[in-house]
């Protein structure tokens, strides 16, 4: 017989597996509203912002201290030059 903590955590990996794969079909519709809507911050601020992909489905606009601090703490500021896209960096605006 199963204790309830194990059905619960079931529960979880189950709820967190099917948001997953149901966010992963909307990634792109996301990733496009994140760019135009950082591309209008952008020329607003006039400055310039990357949007950085953290996870499926979830696109932050950060400013270039931000990008910094992001890839400091995740220890990978020596491997990435944050004036490229990869991975990660998606989007980056243009100087205004």
């Amino acid at each position: 017989m199963m204790k309830i903590s194990d059905i619960k955590r079931k529960i979880e990996i189950w709820l967190f597996r099917f948001r997953r794969k149901r966010l992963i079909k909307r990634d792109k519709a996301i990733m496009a509203n994140s760019i135009k809507k950082a591309n209008e911050l952008s020329k607003q601020a006039k400055c310039r912002l990357w949007v950085v992909k953290v996870d499926t489905a979830d696109y932050r606009i950060m400013t270039q201290g931000e990008v910094k601090a992001v890839l400091r703490r995740i220890g990978l500021s020596t491997v990435l030059d944050i004036y490229k896209k990869n991975d990660s960096i998606v989007h980056i605006t243009g100087k205004r």
